[in-house]
This record gives C-alpha cells, structure tokens and sequence, in this order.
C-alpha cells in the first residue's frame, strides 16, 4: 500500500477500529503520513514508512487507543515530529520496536498528553531537529530498551519539558550520544526517573541535567563521559528537592565537572561511583542544604579537586564513607563554603598535586575518623579559613608534602587523638585552640 500527495493525511483512523498495515509507505502528504484520531481502536504497523509529509509522521489525538510497531521509519517530517501524541490524547497504549525515528524537522517522539503508556524496545530516534524524545504531558509510563538517542541537531536526547509532571520514566541499555544539548534533561517536576547500563556520552552540554523539582532519580550501572563544554551529571541552580541515587556508575572525561549540584536542598546519594578525568572537579557543589551521602566511590585524575565545595555552598551536610580521592590535580577534597556539616570515614586522600584537605572557608564542623592522608604535595590539611571546629581520630598520616596541620586562620579549634604519622600542628596567624594533643597523637 503506498498514499502520497494527498491534501491532508495519508490515512486517518477513526474509533473502534481495528487495523494492520504492512509493507506500506505514506510518503509527501500535506498533513501527517497517519493520524489516529478516534478512540478505542487497534493499529498494528509492520514494515512501514511514513517520510517527508508535512506534518507527522504518525500522530494520536484520540484516546484509549492500542498501537503496535514493529520494524518500520518515520522521517523527515517537514514541520513537526517523527511520531507524536497530541495534548488531546490520554489512555493510549503505544509499543515501537525496531524502529527508526529519523530526520524529523522537531522531535523524533513527541508525549504532549497524559496518562499514556510507551514502550521502545530496538528504537533509533537520530538527526531530529530538536529532541530524540520529549515528554510535555504529565502522568505517562515510559519504559524504553535498547534504544538510541542521538544527534538532535539543537536540543536534547531525551527532554522531559518544564510542562510534564508525574511521569514515570525507565531506560534501560540505551545510549544517548552527539546530542547538541544534553543528553537527558529534566525540567519538570515530581517525575520518577530510572537509569540502568545507559550510557550519555560526547553530547554538546550536560550528560543529564536536572532543572526541576521534586523528582527521584535512580541511576545504576550507567556512564556519563565526554560531555564536550559542561559536566557529566548537573543539578541546575533552579533545581530544588530532588532525590537522586547513583551507584556502581561512572563519570569521566566530562569537560567541566563529574557531578556539580547549584539546586539546594537537593538529597544525593553515590554508592559505588568513580569520576574521573574531568576537565574540573569530580563533584562540586554550588548550593545550599543539600545532603550529600557517598560511600565506596572514587575520585581521581581530575583536572581540579577530588571534591569542592565552593564559596556559595553554605549549609550543605555531607558524609564520605570508605571513598578514594587521589591523583586530583589540586586538592583531594576542598572546603571554601561556610556553616557546613562534613564527615569523612575510612577516607583516603592519596597523591594529590596539593592539599590532602583545604579548609578555607569559615563556622564548619569537619569529623574525620580511620582515614588516610598520604602522598600529597602540599600539605596533609591547611586551614585557612576561621572558626572551624576539627576533629580528627584514628587516622594516618605518611609521605606528604608537609606532615604538619597548617592553620593561617583564627579562631578554629583542633581535636587530634590517636593518629599515626602526623609531625605538630602549626598555627601561622590565629588563636588555634588545641585540644587532645598528646604523646598518643603524634609521631614525630
């Protein structure tokens, strides 16, 4: 079957009905290459093309519908998206497998309704004009496998738009790559996003950025690299009560920063995770009242710090357990905010160009306990900010630029009981206040 040059659709569906085209191609026709505009029908594609029609290549308007394609190409829509789904559309049941989305002058897939279920399985969405797929409607059920989202020639991979809340969202061995925005951005709020063995690689911005609110984030076994000018994993300045988990997930290569958190009030979790080789910082954090969990991780070879919290971070609470941060071309990990809660356990901060630890900002309570400070060029911690109340326990101290404590500011207190390796501590400028410095806690 082939429809062409016609004024309007190639075909319209109207309700009840109960189609299958096969070995068809909808091709040059003034409206969509398909439209579904009835309700309650089932369509079943297998082999079909539908390309250069004027506006999409499949479109639902109608409601409670079930749709199935397999093996088959929407391309070059000459105005809008490969295969969309009208803001009219709710209930609808859509599977796409083996399938290329290709070429569309907006999006590859286009979710503008609600309450809708899509599946992918084998999907190619590439070359489109804005996004490989966008989410604009709330409450739909997205599960995409083994699929591709790449090179949208002015946006992103895969959008959920500022509009679209309530959306449950899960990728699964997919790659979002050459996009020339990010690779997977989320702009609305209360979504619930899962992540597993998906790789966001060389996209123009951010690997995933997060701008919204109130959404949960659940990340496994995946990796962000290359983003070519921005991070790997950001969670924008507007980003606020985001939940978001990564574990055993990898950050490297990115241009700017591995993960970098500007949103505040935002609850990371990292178990499992190593950033590395990025143009910047493995993790930095911009913002404020987050609460930052991380645990097996490891930062390294980053062209900045291990770890920065930087001036604007004020009143973030933060807990590194059983962590590596080594081979960082400044500090190990970085303090230069303000009003901040810090814990390092089992730490270690090994080989790194300067500081083990720099504290230079002020009010920060800093526990660091059976941790590992070894083979910095700089010194093992230098203080320079004031006020800071430090506490350090059962820890080791080997190989360092400078064994010695360094403080230059005024007014911090010093807690050292048990350590192995650490020469005095040697206030430059201030009114250090020592306490617990005995025979137990240095050796010379």
């Amino acid at each position: 079957m082939a429809t062409d040059n016609n004024f309007q659709d190639g075909i319209s569906i109207g309700s009840d009905a109960t189609l299958t085209l096969t070995n068809s191609i909808f091709s040059n026709n003034a409206g969509d290459g398909i439209d579904l505009n009835g309700d309650s029908s089932t369509v079943t594609l297998s082999d079909v093309t539908s390309t250069d029609n004027g506006e999409e290549g499949f479109e639902i308007d109608g409601s409670d519908n079930n749709v199935t394609v397999r093996n088959s190409t929407f391309s070059n829509s000459r105005t809008e998206d490969g295969f969309d789904i009208d803001a009219t559309a709710t209930g609808n049941e859509v599977s796409l497998s083996n399938t290329t989305l290709s070429g569309n002058a907006d999006d590859g897939f286009d979710i503008a309704g609600s309450n809708n279920s899509i599946t992918f399985d084998g999907v190619t969405s590439t070359d489109n004009g804005e996004e490989g797929f966008e989410i604009d409607g709330s409450d739909n059920n997205v599960t995409v496998r083994n699929s591709t989202f790449s090179n949208s020639r002015t946006e992103d991979g895969f959008d959920i738009d500022a509009s679209a809340t309530g959306n449950e969202v899960s990728l699964s061995n997919t790659t979002l790559s050459g996009n020339a925005d990010d690779g997977f951005d989320i702009a609305g709020s209360n979504n619930s996003i899962t992540f597993d063995g998906v790789t966001s690689t060389d996209n123009g911005e951010e690997g995933f950025e997060i701008d919204g609110s109130d959404n949960n984030v659940t990340v496994r076994n995946s990796t962000f690299s290359n983003s070519r000018t921005e991070d790997g994993f950001d969670i924008d300045a507007s980003a606020t009560g985001n939940e978001v988990s990564l574990s055993n997930t990898t950050l490297r290569g990115n241009a700017d920063d591995g993960f970098d958190i500007a949103g505040s009030n935002n609850t990371i979790t990292f178990d499992g995770v190593t950033s590395t080789d990025n143009g910047e910082e493995g993790f930095e954090i911009d913002g404020t009242d987050n609460i930052v969990s991380i645990s097996d991780s490891t930062f390294s070879n980053n062209m900045g710090d291990g770890f920065k919290l930087d001036s604007t971070a004020n009143d973030n609470t933060v807990f590194l357990f059983d962590s590596l941060f080594s081979n960082n071309a400044d500090d190990g990990i970085e303090i230069s905010s303000d009003d901040n809660v810090i814990g390092l356990f089992q730490v270690g901060l090994i080989d790194n160009a300067d500081n083990g630890l720099e504290i230079g900002g002020n009010n920060n309570i800093i526990t660091i306990s059976d941790s590992l400070f070894s083979g910095n060029s700089g010194q093992a911690i230098l203080i320079e900010g004031n006020n800071n109340t430090i506490t350090i326990i059962d820890s080791m101290f080997s190989s360092n630029g400078s064994q010695l404590i360094i403080d230059m500011g005024i007014g911090n207190t010093v807690t050292a009981l048990n350590n192995t390796g650490l020469d005095a501590l040697a206030p430059i400028s201030g009114s250090t206040e020592l306490v617990g410095f005995g025979s137990d806690s240095f050796l010379a």
